[in-house]
């Protein structure tokens, strides 16, 4: 079995050290500390201009759980679009709502959007699994 190795990174100085250190691919992200979120527009196009490895991102309005309103639904397809116009890789998406059972609409909404436009990675919400069944009824 072949692997690869991927890195998250959230900077370019760590985009460029990765792909040094011979990194197949990288993941896009800010905020790793809390989990990951969406990087910046311009990160995003600052790195696909300085590596020359595939570049998959991140794309997660904010932190915490996977339950996201429309309005963030909207930003993700919007940033769909835009990852899509800068030629990324992938890009990679969760959605989780309350008591565990993933939001099939929205994410089929997400995964229809990317179809047309580019790859998509179902990220695994696992480590939110237990928070969630802590607090389901």
């Amino acid at each position: 079995m072949a692997y690869r190795l991927e890195i998250c990174v959230d900077s370019l100085e760590s985009a460029r050290r990765a792909e040094e250190a011979g990194a197949d691919r990288l993941e896009l992200c800010a905020d790793l500390l809390v989990g990951g979120t969406s990087p910046s527009p311009f990160f995003i196009r600052q790195v696909m201009q300085n590596v020359h490895i595939p570049v998959n991102v991140l794309l997660r309005p904010r932190f915490g759980d996977f339950c996201f309103t429309d309005s963030e639904k909207q930003v993700l397809l919007d940033e769909i679009d835009f990852c899509r116009e800068c030629g990324v890789n992938a890009v990679v998406i969760g959605r989780m709502a309350i008591w565990t059972k993933l939001f099939c609409r929205n994410v089929c909404s997400m995964l229809e959007r990317c179809t047309k436009l580019c790859t998509a990675v179902l990220m695994c919400a696992r480590m939110h699994l237990l928070h969630w069944n802590r607090r389901s009824p």
